[in-house]
């Protein structure tokens, strides 16, 4: 890509990695990633890079826990949605893991706030 094509998106203020976080009842359900950081030609983007490893190493601990059919991928968009645990020790491991992943995807908007945003989002369920 050329210089041209960066500055017109900056310019735009369309080149960014969005992060989007869902919690149901203070548990995470899904880790959604928008966009492009553009901050460096295409294999040298270290933000990027920082992105796309977290979220695969999301995906391979879900893996390990034995699920499968739990993203969505496609150029510029990935989103992972955290399935229905078996045991409550599970979820608790899975969940403690998930939170440091959070916790890095923030320190990544802090560090590079021109490339990358964060949003969280809440929601409760209602018990009957």
């Amino acid at each position: 890509m050329t210089g041209g094509f960066y500055a017109a998106f900056f310019i735009l203020g369309v080149v960014m990695i969005k992060i989007k976080i869902k919690k149901k009842d203070d548990k995470i359900s899904s880790i959604e990633a928008k966009g492009h950081a553009c901050s460096a030609p295409h294999g040298k983007d270290i933000v990027c890079s920082a992105v796309s490893v977290l979220f695969e190493t999301v995906g391979l601990a879900l893996e390990e826990c034995g699920f499968s059919d739990f993203y969505e991928q496609k150029n510029g968009y990935m989103k992972i949605y955290i399935p229905k645990f078996h045991s409550e020790q599970e979820a608790e491991k899975c969940n403690f893991f998930l939170d440091i992943v959070v916790k890095s995807l923030k320190e990544i908007t802090l560090e590079y706030p021109k490339n990358i945003t964060y949003q969280e989002e809440s929601e409760t369920i209602k018990k009957k």
